[in-house]
């Protein structure tokens, strides 16, 4: 009886080189959905309320808090917010975390500080408030009085038939003196307030109130786009 072998044709390299891609492209796609599921998203800043930290239309990646994130002060983060916010805001927002829970947060506009439960004063280099000079003429200093009224101006930019005293359109988590430009809020455990890195040019926890914890989407930690701005956020 004759023994019979069977054979077959060896796969092509065209047809190997095309399952190596393929195969690359799964573990990619794999790869991919993991880091969105569980580690972190992609962001893009709406608008220009974080400058001069992030500008309008960064994309950002944004650390997702499923590992018990826990927001620190000076934390760049992604929130949801109130029905106030998602009435008058594009959301989710990016936002700097000012103050955490149990901690009092003392905003001084006219001397661009900020201090926490009545310590020290903390100098944001990052922050963009109004300055003590003319924006139309740099070389003339203006007085006390017109800084005053250059800031209360820029807060109720928002809404211009304001008629009202300044510091009864802010939401009620806080107080505004208009005549001092300091700003002053306790906040409670598990929610957080934030604010613009834009200080004069924002909305945020002064107009739409505390954000709660579990509003937080994730943290920034990386810009991604443009490329030649790519790197950390401080």
């Amino acid at each position: 009886m004759e023994n019979y072998t069977k054979t077959g044709r060896k796969p092509s390299k065209a047809f190997l080189g095309l399952f190596d891609i393929l195969e690359s492209l799964v573990y990619a796609i794999a790869i991919v959905v993991v880091i969105f599921l569980f580690i972190g998203r992609v962001s893009e800043v709406d608008g220009y309320s974080m400058y001069s930290t992030l500008d309008h239309g960064d994309y950002l990646f944004v650390a997702d808090p499923f590992f018990a994130y826990q927001p620190k002060n000076g934390d760049v983060v992604v929130v949801h917010c109130n029905d106030f916010a998602e009435s008058h805001y594009r959301t989710p927002l990016v936002k700097r975390v000012i103050a955490t829970g149990g901690q009092k947060l003392t905003v001084d506009f006219y001397n661009r500080t900020i201090s926490i439960n009545d310590g020290p004063v903390i100098v944001e280099d990052y922050a963009v408030y109004i300055t003590s000079h003319s924006s139309s003429n740099p070389a003339k200093e203006l007085t006390p009085e017109e800084v005053l009224y250059a800031i209360n101006q820029s807060m109720s930019v928002v809404d211009s038939s304001l008629s009202t005293p300044m510091s009864t359109w802010f939401n009620s988590c806080g107080t505004y003196n208009p005549s001092t430009g300091i700003y002053t809020v306790s906040v409670p455990e598990n929610y957080v307030f934030v604010m613009g890195d834009n200080r004069m040019n924002s909305g945020d926890s002064r107009m739409f109130g505390l954000v709660h914890e579990n509003y937080i989407v994730g943290k920034a930690i990386f810009r991604i786009l443009p490329i030649t701005k790519a790197g950390g956020i401080d």
